[in-house]
């Protein structure tokens, strides 16, 4: 990307623009571009390509639109190749902040102890798999979870739970979970009617089980003998001749107890009073097709019925017995995460204390930049482990106090300097993350330092040169502002061939060398024999020398006075006269061409000349010759107009808006008093000029002194054609 070619055709006001930008010694260029110009509609251009967005003609909309940026190569610019910095945008955040904040060293640690969790996590998950008969493991976790009462619950605290209730858990339920636990069943249990038929039912079943000669309700039942079975035969305990005692019975092998406890659960099952409770519930099964499966299971295994009040507990229940059979996997897994849980919390303590680049960009932004607020994230540790969104807090600053506030409350006590100054915390986030991705970006920076102090001026300025010096960017600076750009271009080096100004005309605009970075006016001592329009402009700084140089009131000073204000000898001063002047007070000989010319002809010559060329440019001559004119104009329309020469005679000082306030005296035509307080409000900034002072004449645009211009001298004609007829008819 060491040259960029842009080719735009009416796209929002730009009717024409070709230029190839040529970033080989130098990545950066400013253009100079009056309010009015070009550069918002240049940088709205390039944001429709970096958002693959169609640009157009809002006003001429029946044109079509063409925008083309292409690379050396001659390869198109593409939407990830430019990043376009507006000049403001009060809800801009930049999406890449946690980019900022990278520990691959602390995310290495962080995610391999996750990784061996997860891993003995799904060994576990796997296992259980096979015996609740739910395939996949994610629904598993979302199931234990829910049992225990939270979906956004850490899976691993509920394990860790579930171990310690495992130690006096002995009634495991052998059943399919999803068998008993789905939305059908679920459903069918809501029933106010199938509640009152369950509830009877587990009121004769507890009775019956009260009245056992071996069972105890919640302390030994079928589930527990079962267990207990189980275990004594997989331990040969009754291969040794051991035998164990129940109420007096002794039991000498598996067979004898599974015996004991069949002929129990006959006993209770069959039972005249439950059967009946049974049958009424079993009716109401087989009128729902949906319920085939659970009858089944209910004829089968007519235990289950006893936890159907309680569905939520059932849940339990099922998972503590799944959990039951693989109580040393969910043991070893839950002492790996206690493990896990010290190495995490001390990754987290030093994830808090990690200074990234974000806090570094933050440092920096806070020494450059005189706000009141502070930026803080308050998950820093989420963000650099996690990978989570990062949460920015802002801390006002109210007399050495820090208050938390929102943004929104922030943006509304914040100034429209400090609202910038924000944005651009926002902006320098985002190209700190470009600088990350190490990627060749043009970048569009629109007018970036308006309504800043000077002192954020040059915060930005050296952000900007930050971002040069990174040396992956190629930026493309637009001003509006003659003074920043001057500061930009003589700060970040951009040599001359970058340094430029718009010019504008009807058909198109072109991109041309600037000028004016160095005291104009040493270059002006060359030209001014050469040049009228110089040898004119020259006239109010010339004067500005004097006034420093000689004695108060000097001859040359009142004679370049009445060059700047209509006195009684203004008409007669010739070029020689100028001439004898600027020798006198530059101390640099001149020999001015046709010294008989009057110099105020000379200088109404130019203003016509000025206003008849058709383009828009940043011309510091043409500004000041055509301030020059409009004042001299106005000052002898309102002199015509103003009936009392006496109080004329008599201004000694400010002589437009006196001139002004006696007119308005005497005269309250709207229209031309408005324009007579432009010009008493625009020349005085651009005709008592310096060698320091200039760049605010620099901003104001060709097309608003011209108009200014047209305005007053046609006041000036008809004013001077009224006094003529005046005279004739009083026969002067």
């Amino acid at each position: 990307m060491d040259k960029i070619k842009i080719d735009f055709a009416n796209c929002f006001g730009i009717k024409e623009l070709k230029y190839t930008f040529d970033f080989t010694s130098k990545k950066a260029c400013s253009i100079y571009a009056p309010n009015g110009t070009m550069k918002t509609s240049f940088a709205k251009t390039v944001k429709c390509i970096s958002n693959e967005e169609a640009p157009q003609d809002l006003i001429n909309t029946e044109k079509v639109s063409n925008a083309l940026i292409t690379k050396s190569n001659g390869e198109d610019v593409s939407s990830g190749d430019v990043f376009v910095i507006e000049s403001y945008k009060e809800d801009y955040e930049s999406k890449r902040v946690s980019m900022l904040m990278v520990n691959k060293e602390l995310k290495a640690e962080y995610d391999k102890i996750h990784s061996d969790l997860e891993k003995k996590k799904d060994e576990l998950l796997k296992e259980l798999s096979a015996l609740c008969g739910i395939r996949s493991k994610d629904e598993i976790e979302i199931e234990i979870s829910n049992a225990w009462g939270n979906t956004s619950r850490n899976i691993f605290q509920c394990f860790e739970e579930i171990n310690l209730l495992l130690e006096d858990f002995s009634s495991p339920i052998n059943i399919k979970y999803k068998t008993i636990i789905n939305e059908k069943v679920i459903e069918f249990f809501k029933d106010k009617g199938i509640k009152a038929l369950i509830r009877e039912y587990i009121e004769k079943y507890d009775e019956l089980i009260t009245k056992s000669e071996y069972f105890t309700k919640g302390v030994f039942n079928h589930n527990n003998v079962s267990v207990i079975g189980k275990n004594l035969n997989d331990n040969g305990f009754f291969k040794v001749k051991n035998k164990i005692v129940i109420k007096d019975k002794e039991i000498n092998s598996k067979k004898e107890l599974d015996a004991l406890l069949e002929g129990e659960k006959s006993k209770i099952f069959n039972d005249a009073d439950l059967l009946t409770r049974f049958e009424k519930l079993d009716e109401k099964l087989t009128k729902n097709a949906a319920m085939k499966d659970l009858r089944t299971l209910l004829e089968s295994t007519p235990e289950i019925i006893s936890y159907l009040d309680n569905i939520d507990g059932l849940k339990k229940e099922l998972w503590l017995s799944y959990l039951k059979e693989k109580e040393e996997e969910l043991k070893a897994l839950v002492n790996m995460y206690k493990l896990s849980k010290e190495e995490l919390a001390k990754i987290v303590e030093e994830a808090k204390k990690e200074k990234t680049t974000w806090d570094e960009v933050v440092e920096i932004f806070n020494e450059r930049f005189d706000v009141p607020f502070v930026v803080e994230i308050v998950n820093q540790q989420d963000v650099i482990l996690k990978e989570n969104t990062p949460t920015i807090n802002f801390k006002y600053n109210e007399s050495g106090s820090y208050k938390d506030v929102d943004k929104s409350t922030l943006l509304n006590v914040l100034s429209n300097g400090e609202k910038r100054a924000l944005y651009i915390l926002n902006l320098i986030f985002e190209i700190e993350a470009l600088i990350k991705l190490d990627k060749n970006v043009l970048v569009v920076i629109d007018d970036i330092a308006d309504s800043f102090d000077y002192k954020n001026k040059y915060a930005i300025v050296e952000y900007l040169n930050d971002i040069l010096k990174s040396g992956i960017f190629r930026m493309v600076i637009l001003t509006h502002n003659f003074d920043f750009y001057r500061t930009v271009v003589n700060r970040l080096g951009i040599p001359i061939k970058n340094r430029l100004m718009v010019h504008k005309n009807n058909k198109e605009i072109k991109l041309i060398q600037g000028e004016y970075f160095k005291n104009v006016f040493n270059v002006w001592k060359d030209k001014i024999s050469s040049k009228d329009r110089i040898m004119i402009a020259s006239i109010p700084f010339v004067r500005n020398l004097s006034e420093y140089l000689e004695v108060k009131d000097s001859p040359n000073y009142l004679k370049l006075t009445s060059l700047l204000h209509i006195k009684d000898g203004t008409n007669n001063i010739t070029v020689a006269d100028l001439e004898v002047i600027y020798n006198e007070v530059w101390r640099v000989p001149k020999n001015l061409n046709a010294k008989s010319r009057k110099v105020v002809n000379v200088l109404f010559e130019e203003a016509e000349k000025i206003v008849q060329e058709d383009t828009e440019r940043i011309n510091l001559e043409n500004k000041i010759v055509l301030s020059m004119a409009i004042r001299l104009l106005a000052e002898e329309f309102m002199m015509t107009r103003i009936s009392d020469e006496e109080k004329i005679k008599n201004i000694t000082s400010n002589q437009t808006c006196e001139l002004l306030r006696l007119y308005k005296e005497e005269h309250n035509d709207v229209s031309q008093i408005k324009v007579l307080e432009e010009v008493n409000l625009m020349t005085p900034e651009n005709i008592h000029i310096n060698s320091f002072m200039y760049e605010p004449i620099l901003d104001l645009s060709d097309s608003y002194l011209k108009k200014l211009y047209s305005n007053i001298k046609e006041m000036h004609s008809v004013a001077y054609e009224e006094s003529a007829l005046h005279k004739n008819e009083a026969g002067e």
